[in-house]
């Protein structure tokens, strides 16, 4: 062989040498991590190759574990390894507009599990480890604030609460949601009760490359001693905690004195008042039932008409109860008349209450009043009210300038039995009544028909001395 013979074959095997190395490296390529989409949530991984490179035909993927063996070192040592025995490998065709989807939901949470990847071309495999999530936990309810804390309970005489990581819950048949943490965010299942699920949210999804840049070669092997290195994915849905909440207590009862424009409240309750646009706070009303006038609401009303709301206060071991509402309208006040000139509206009290009446004028008059004579003595003696209307009057008499309170002892003015009846007269004697007495009158309460009684107001001053025309 002469030198120039020489100089062609060296050159010819140092080009087949540069291709053989070169196919090699190709070969040994890996699926690069940008590749490889992680839908921690739904738990499946996407494998969608580059159109820049060659794609594969074909994904094998495996599952492996980790196994102790002794393996011999470069120097001939027996030394002790951790190493990837994959499984059998699975094969999907690659579809080059959609990629390659693969299911990742029969995986135990509950411990490590790895994972390998390569195509037909990228023959390198591509290894993740997808960490275990935390197994022991427990879950908890404050039914006073509505929230539920989440507690690692690894060390049972010491648990954690977590709370540098994201949560989620969702009803047996609704979809996920992101807790917040916040006050009363669960207070909408407190009404009816509810079970709920909760669990470590898992990582977003993102390729795997962004999960984790910078893989590290790690102490596992495979099966020739050399030495992995293993993708770090993020978490996946923790392990489902069931959290029950308990529907509230029934609402308490609120009882209703309407004739004596009051509320009975039972003990370790509380209550609000609601009306047009004005919401009150709410009020304790202690350890002890307690009686509520209305006079303690006319403040805290906007309007004629409100709302007294009421339900049992919560303590440490439970939420307040459902609530109960009574709507009410506040009591009438009475148009009193009289045909005496020159008296004042708040002068009537004062008048001879045989000149006043109840109404606005004589043809709407409601309730009249007369003195009763006595022919054999010639004295005035007992008062005559006539009832115009089917509803009942009560009369309060003051015997020393004082002014009644709902609850004041009455005298009963009935009423027509129709409106085709006559009026209705009643008879008040000297024995309930004296010269002098101011007598206040005010309409029934209708308890049945949920209506207070009106405001007590003054009809006049009784006068036996002076003379006076029958009507």
């Amino acid at each position: 062989m002469n030198r120039i013979q020489h100089y062609v074959s060296t050159a010819v095997l140092i080009a087949a040498a540069f291709i053989f190395f070169n196919c090699i490296n190709v070969l040994a390529a890996e699926i690069p991590a940008s590749d490889i989409t992680i839908d921690y949530d739904n738990q499946k991984l996407t494998v969608r190759e580059n159109a820049a490179r060659e794609r594969d035909l074909q994904i094998y993927f495996t599952v492996s574990s980790i196994k102790a063996a002794k393996l011999k070192n470069d120097a001939g040592a027996t030394v002790k390894k951790k190493v990837m025995a994959p499984s059998a490998w699975d094969v999907y065709d690659y579809d080059p507009s959609a990629g390659v989807v693969i299911d990742l939901s029969w995986m135990n949470r509950k411990k490590d599990n790895y994972i390998q990847l390569k195509g037909n071309k990228n023959t390198t495999p591509v290894t993740i480890k997808f960490p275990a999530a935390l197994s022991k936990i427990s879950a908890s309810f404050d039914a006073i604030n509505a929230t539920v804390s989440m507690q690692n309970t690894t060390n049972k005489m010491e648990p954690i609460v977590i709370n540098d990581a994201p949560i989620e819950y969702k009803t047996s048949y609704g979809k996920w949601n992101a807790y917040q943490g916040k006050d009363g965010e669960l207070s909408i299942y407190q009404m009816r009760g509810a079970t709920l699920q909760f669990r470590l949210a898992a990582h977003q999804t993102e390729a795997l490359h962004i999960t984790d840049s910078s893989p590290k070669i790690s102490e596992i092997v495979d099966a020739d001693g050399k030495e992995i290195v293993i993708y770090q994915a993020g978490n996946l849905p923790g392990i489902e905690k069931k959290v029950s909440i308990n529907k509230r207590a029934k609402a308490p009862k609120i009882s209703v004195d309407y004739a004596k424009h009051q509320f009975t409240l039972p003990k370790n309750t509380e209550y609000r008042v609601l009306s047009d646009t004005l919401t009150n706070a709410w009020t304790d009303t202690g350890a002890t039932s307690r009686k509520l006038n209305l006079s303690e609401l006319a403040a805290s009303i906007n309007g004629n008409t409100a709302i007294l709301e009421i339900r049992t206060k919560a303590t440490t071991a439970k939420p307040h109860s459902a609530s109960c509402k009574a709507a009410f309208t506040m009591p009438s006040v009475l148009p009193i008349s009289t045909e005496s000139s020159g008296v004042a509206p708040g002068q009537i009290l004062e008048n001879d209450i045989y000149y006043n009446w109840v109404g606005i004028t004589d043809d709407e008059c409601d309730v009249a009043v007369a003195y009763v004579y006595q022919e054999s003595t010639k004295k005035l003696t007992s008062l005559q009210f006539f009832n115009t209307t089917t509803d009942t009057y009560e009369i309060y008499v003051s015997k020393n300038g004082e002014v009644p309170t709902p609850d004041a002892t009455v005298h009963t003015i009935r009423a027509k039995a129709s409106e085709n009846e006559s009026d209705a007269e009643t008879r008040i004697s000297t024995r309930y009544v004296k010269n002098g007495d101011r007598i206040y009158i005010r309409k029934k309460a209708a308890p049945k028909k949920q209506v207070w009684s009106s405001y007590f107001a003054g009809l006049g001053k009784v006068d036996f001395n002076d003379s006076h025309v029958f009507p």
